[in-house]
């Protein structure tokens, strides 16, 4: 069973804002003398650091033993970058007018094509799932392989530094020309089997069925912030509620109160799904609205949580652990660790999934 996301858009307001400014002193040690370094970020481990030298994207271990990874990145100047702590994907932007994405191996896997001005500046989402890309009037917003969504032109000058909301449904921009902009993902598109979602800007939900052609409009009072098509079931979190459709009864779905804020996962099984969030760890949850099991997050953190990271079945949650080389089995049910089945690997593993077999 799979569930397809498609379209993304980003819908913007701009604002005039006042900064008020503190000076601080800090600790600092240098890697290298040379020409100014545009752009650095931290490795998802913390155990790195990525910075741009020149037209040279390098990745340089705390570890003095450690050779640093690096490679020609862009014809130009290096700008801006960004490494996402979720799906470990580094993007790039400069004065060669292109946004690329790369794994932590320094492997090409998109180049995007010329822009009208240099790229100034990239964000990944908390998810990993998308990213944007700011240059000169321009906002973009791109899923994690480098396609884009949408592009909208604002009279904003030059964005030069974006920064995501922690739920991952808005982005603000600080623009050349004294604005703040503000954009919100709308559009968001969602299928299983018969079954079409698309997220509309005025927080609605439009269900269809492909086979009977039926329509169905779902309204919120508040922001929509994560949405979950699957197994006849449509699972939809505001920052204080879960709501919980049956696709036999659009009218009247379950309605959960969320005490510790937005959630940044869900997950679907057949029987249960599983809703995850920074305070409360991970929750598992009948399609009646009864907690089956809490699974309180020891190792990995539950705001890191995402679709590569977790699985679930009837039975079972996987969950891979930060360094991406222990996978952690819990029993669904019970929330318990099954200690024994604990998969260790040497080198890190990049997805997890699990499989239900009948016999």
């Amino acid at each position: 069973t799979h569930t397809h996301v498609h379209t993304h858009t980003l819908m913007y307001t701009l604002t005039h804002t006042h900064v008020h400014t503190h000076t601080h002193s800090c600790t600092h040690s240098q890697c290298a003398p040379g020409s100014p370094i545009y752009s650095c970020c931290w490795s998802p481990d913390s155990d790195q650091v990525l910075y741009a030298g020149g037209k040279t994207l390098i990745i340089k271990p705390l570890q003095p033993s450690l050779k640093p990874t690096q490679w020609k990145a862009h014809d130009s100047l290096i700008l801006t970058l960004d490494w996402s702590p979720t799906n470990n994907l580094i993007v790039s932007g400069g004065e060669d007018r292109k946004y690329k994405v790369w794994d932590s191996y320094g492997r090409n896997i998109y180049s995007s094509l010329l822009h009208d001005s240099p790229i100034i500046s990239l964000a990944w989402a908390p998810d990993g799932e998308l990213f944007a890309v700011g240059a000169f009037d321009t906002l973009r917003l791109c899923d994690k392989t480098g396609w884009s969504h949408s592009l909208e032109k604002a009279s904003t000058g030059t964005v030069l530094r974006m920064a995501w909301a922690g739920d991952g449904t808005q982005l603000a921009g600080a623009c050349a020309n004294g604005q703040v902009v503000f954009a919100q993902v709308v559009n968001r598109h969602l299928e299983w089997h018969n079954l079409e979602a698309f997220v509309n800007e005025d927080n609605t939900i439009s269900v269809k069925d492909i086979i009977n052609d039926s329509k169905e409009s779902l309204e919120f009072h508040d922001r929509i912030v994560r949405v979950s098509l699957a197994w006849g079931h449509l699972i939809v979190t505001t920052p204080l509620q879960c709501y919980i459709y049956n696709s036999r009864n659009w009218t009247t779905p379950v309605t959960l109160d969320l005490k510790n804020g937005s959630i940044n996962l869900i997950k679907q099984a057949e029987r249960h799904f599983l809703i995850a969030d920074c305070m409360s760890g991970v929750q598992i949850i009948s399609y009646e609205g009864r907690q089956l099991s809490l699974i309180k997050m020891a190792g990995p953190n539950a705001g890191s949580l995402n679709d590569l990271t977790v699985s679930l079945t009837n039975d079972t949650i996987a969950i891979r652990n930060q360094d991406g080389k222990e996978i952690h089995i819990y029993d669904a049910l019970t929330g318990k660790e099954r200690t024994d089945r604990t998969v260790k690997h040497q080198v890190k593993a990049t997805h997890t999934h699990t499989y239900t077999h009948t016999l």
